[in-house]
């Protein structure tokens, strides 16, 4: 903040204050807030949010060789807004625990983007992007049968193709997704188990080897090009 620690709002990418964890990992209680912060570090959670815990205007890259590793862990009632997080051969935002936002915010360059790792997670993504990242840009990695909702938010592979957009595991079932773009991927959403419990609609798939595996597709779903901008396939 400059003068008041009310004055939040004038921290920029640019100027955010950095935290170089090394080996270390960044773990708040419960009731935590994080403002306007950049994390680095290697640790197998980067950042470790506890309950209720705000991220805001955080950037975190985990910059670990190591496969699985975080950038950030977060815990029940997780609110993330407006973040951006990156782990070079892990992932991105590992939803540890029940009841987490994530809104507005940019996931990329990982192995994924976004694990939901526990079978009671309450989940809601909306108005992020989630791209360039090599496995699968959202992935359950639990059986979950209670609420995930991803709505008006970007799913982008790469122009040659790479990756799942979302990947369910079997006994996932209650799984929404709405007003969103599934682009680049060679399978746009795929399930283990061959179902339609789950629901889609209003969503632009483009540019897949597949739009869909064991998943209904909506209505009112288009294969309209997004006409996204400054976009290139870059190799070596």
């Amino acid at each position: 903040f400059n003068a008041l620690r009310s004055d939040l709002g004038n921290s920029t990418v640019a100027n955010r204050p950095t935290l170089n964890m090394g080996a270390n990992g960044l773990t708040f209680g419960a009731n935590w807030d994080m403002y306007n912060m950049s994390v680095t570090g290697t640790s197998a959670n980067m950042i470790q949010a506890g309950a209720s815990t705000k991220l805001v205007n955080v950037k975190g890259v985990n910059t670990s060789t190591t496969a699985g590793r975080s950038a950030v862990l977060v815990s029940a009632r997780t609110f993330i807004h407006g973040c951006e997080f990156v782990s070079y051969r892990g992932v991105g935002v590992t939803v540890g625990a029940n009841h987490a936002v994530i809104s507005a915010s940019y996931i990329h360059d990982s192995d994924k983007g976004v694990s939901s790792a526990t079978s009671s997670s309450v989940l809601v993504i909306r108005n992020s992007i989630i791209a360039d990242n090599v496995t699968a840009a959202i992935a359950t990695a639990a059986t979950a049968s209670t609420l995930v909702v991803i709505d008006n938010t970007t799913l982008y592979g790469a122009e040659n193709k790479r990756g799942i957009g979302v990947d369910l595991i079997t006994g996932v079932t209650n799984f929404r997704i709405t007003n969103s773009i599934i682009a680049g991927f060679v399978t746009g959403i795929t399930h283990a188990d061959v179902q339609n419990v789950g629901f889609d609609d209003y969503n632009a798939y483009y540019n897949n080897t597949t739009d869909v595996t064991n998943w209904v597709k909506g209505p009112h779903d288009s294969v309209l090009n997004p006409t996204f901008t400054s976009i290139a396939q870059l190799t070596g």
